[in-house]
């Protein structure tokens, strides 16, 4: 027979609330530095450095990857299809369309992780 007491002694250090404090600490400090890379690839897009642009975002939404998902919501995410279309812009030397579809997609997840962080 197992007593409470022996269940709660032999618990790990860090709670649950501590977990999801530095899960939360973690996406905030992904926030602030994707957002950096978003307006760097702003200042790339002013000048129209497309090749520049596209490579930054590509790197930013790399960086962001899936975390602007919250677990536990049963979200259908289409971006990824927008992404592909993206890709094929670019493949076809149409690295404006590429660069704007893409920006749209970072600034939309960046928008979800905020969601997520403040719930």
């Amino acid at each position: 027979m197992l007593i409470m007491s022996d269940i709660v002694a032999h618990l790990p250090v860090t709670s649950c609330y501590q977990e999801k404090e530095s899960k939360m600490a973690d996406d905030k400090t992904l926030l602030l530095t994707t957002e950096a890379q978003l307006e760097k690839a702003d200042a790339e897009m002013a000048v129209q450095n497309w090749e520049a642009t596209n490579k930054l975002l590509k790197q930013a939404l790399d960086k962001l990857g899936n975390r602007y998902i919250c677990a536990g919501h049963n979200v259908i995410d289409e971006s990824g299809m927008k992404l592909i279309a993206a890709d094929i812009q670019e493949k076809e030397g149409k690295l404006d369309n590429a660069a704007h579809v893409r920006r749209r997609i970072l600034i939309i997840r960046l928008e979800k992780l905020r969601i997520k962080i403040n719930q």
